[in-house]
């Protein structure tokens, strides 16, 4: 991707709309299971790391890839735990097509282009889905840093080593979302690795690359 990382007039908008979108699921006296992930994912997404040091576009686009990164893990996860489980997985992507559709609108896109723009994105989260689907059930995290580097971050000289440190996060979240217990999970509580962890995890990636 070779978008710019400047869009800050679409960065304050979208942020006044996920504000309002936030403050109305917050207001439902028991937020679903799929409210409550999805809020937990959106706040993870949003960590200045993955715009700054891991290359992201800090732009619709770039938030939506790697929020769709979280969300996918999550619904592969929840899958997992039988029919409870893909309900739940279904309703977590149905809230991000619906969180979508509302920002599209409240940015400014037409409502005859709206349907189209949710369209694509719906297709680039399956998309994404597939890859990592081939990553974790039959184990070749090395798929993951190909389609990083050609979706996700931008590019730029350091766009082959920000993919691999991004592709290491990946599975850091993965595992994290493993480990938790699937009550829990089903509850919809769920504990992501921090930012400081985060940049532990690129910063021994550079190290681990300096070496070689």
């Amino acid at each position: 991707m070779s978008e710019s990382n400047h869009d800050t007039g679409g960065v304050k908008a979208e942020t006044s709309s996920w504000s309002r979108f936030w403050s109305r699921l917050t207001a439902e006296p028991e937020p679903s299971i799929a409210h409550r992930l999805y809020d937990r994912l959106v706040r993870h997404a949003r960590f200045p790391i993955y715009y700054g040091r891991l290359g992201v576009p800090d732009t619709p686009e770039g938030r939506f890839e790697v929020l769709a990164l979280h969300v996918g893990l999550a619904v592969r996860k929840l899958s997992s735990q039988g029919d409870e489980g893909r309900k739940a997985g279904q309703a977590l992507f149905d809230l991000m097509v619906a969180d979508l559709d509302m920002n599209l609108r409240e940015l400014g896109v037409g409502d005859l282009s709206v349907g189209k723009q949710v369209k694509r994105l719906a297709q680039q989260f399956y998309a994404r889905l597939a890859v990592l689907s081939d990553a974790f059930d039959d184990d070749r995290h090395d798929v993951l840093s190909p389609m990083l580097q050609t979706n996700v971050v931008a590019s730029s000289p350091s766009a082959s080593e920000q993919a691999a440190a991004l592709a290491d996060i990946v599975v850091a979240l993965s595992e994290a979302l493993d480990r938790h217990d699937p009550v829990e999970l089903m509850a919809g509580k769920v504990i992501l690795p921090d930012e400081p962890a985060l940049t532990a995890i690129v910063d021994r990636k550079r190290l681990n690359g300096a070496e070689q």
